[in-house]
């Protein structure tokens, strides 16, 4: 994340006055929090939903503390176990990864700054743990932006992850029971300057990546035009994308259609877009004070769109908070639905 110092007059009657395509920008409010991280400033900064197999209100949320490790969460924003391991700084998982030995596993991956790798960890119903051999050395310049992808066929897990200077690099990571089997460098990808927000859609084959200052890119997963990607969403402070582009998901609403969400931090608000081609505009909404505070400048999120148990009935979203004062930075839970509504009223109101 890139923080601008623009004088807050200023910044408020220039947003004011550079709308983006009508019907405005919608108001939700979250229903919960995490405990905050230990570090003060700039320290949360990713999160993953970890879905139980038996009883979803038993799910979990992996947020980035990047000064110093891995949190987890229950729905109720309990931190339930801490990971020490340094700076780590995006993560994402997968579940059902196949494993070396035939079995299935959940995985999370998270870029690892000091050790220039990816750490590795393995969740189930009893806990989470590091995986032995974790982290695995890549070779961009310093690990920042991550995210994950099943392979279309065959074991182990899709990790990729990027650097300031813009490269992206594909790794096929290969586990077991006891921990990490192999790694292997299969793709590396390039943008012409920063990036870090990043989100797979094995769905629909596509890879999105944010360039802060640019816009959101989508390249094909696999194919001989993989490293080729396509703009599909410019930022400017004339159009509903304000940089810096920061946190990128999918929200599902079927097989293959549902929602692209980014982080627009330049105006406090999250966008959505088709997450099928051509991938129109569909509205943005910010997250304002309610049973808990409102939520700024936000960098990492994650989003799951099916029921989660009484807290979270039809889903819920989660977005790295900037300026949770008077306290630490920490993670605010919306429930889907009250986002999904929003953003059908702002298409109404457009239409």
């Amino acid at each position: 994340m890139t923080r601008s110092c623009i004088c807050p007059l200023v910044l408020s009657l220039f947003l004011g006055a550079c709308a983006g395509p009508s019907g405005g920008t919608a108001e939700v409010r979250a229903r919960g929090q995490t405990f905050p991280v230990a570090d003060r400033d700039d320290a949360a900064d990713d999160p993953a939903i970890w879905i139980h197999p038996t009883d979803p209100a038993q799910s979990l949320v992996l947020g980035t503390n990047k000064k110093a490790g891995l949190c987890v969460y229950n729905l109720s924003g309990d931190q339930v176990a801490f990971f020490p391991v340094g700076r780590l700084n995006n993560v994402d998982l997968r579940q059902g990864v196949l494993a070396e030995d035939g079995s299935r596993l959940d995985i999370a991956a998270a870029s690892h700054r000091d050790h220039i790798g990816i750490s590795l960890f393995v969740i189930s119903p009893g806990g989470v743990r590091e995986l032995t051999g974790s982290p695995v050395r890549v070779t961009v310049k310093e690990p920042y932006g991550l995210c994950c992808a099943l392979p279309a066929s065959g074991t182990g897990l899709r990790v990729f992850v990027n650097d300031k200077e813009g490269r992206i690099e594909e790794w096929l990571v290969r586990v077991d029971a006891e921990g990490v089997a192999g790694a292997s460098l299969t793709s590396t990808r390039k943008l012409p300057s920063q990036v870090e927000g990043m989100v797979a859609d094995e769905a629909n084959g596509r890879l999105f990546v944010g360039e802060e200052r640019v816009g959101i890119w989508s390249f094909p997963l696999d194919g001989p035009n993989s490293t080729r990607g396509t703009l599909i969403a410019r930022a400017s402070w004339f159009g509903p994308l304000r940089p810096d582009v920061e946190g990128l998901a999918i929200a599902p609403t079927g097989a293959q259609s549902g929602y692209l969400l980014c982080s627009s931090q330049g105006d406090n608000t999250l966008v959505a877009y088709d997450r099928a081609p051509p991938h129109a505009y569909r509205g943005k909404f910010r997250i304002v004070a309610g049973a808990v505070g409102s939520v700024e400048e936000t960098d990492g999120i994650d989003v799951y769109t099916r029921s989660l148990g009484p807290l979270y009935p039809a889903g819920v979203l989660v977005t790295q908070d900037g300026e949770n004062t008077p306290a630490p930075q920490n993670f605010k839970l919306t429930p889907w639905d009250e986002v999904a509504q929003a953003l059908d009223a702002t298409a109404r109101r457009a239409n």
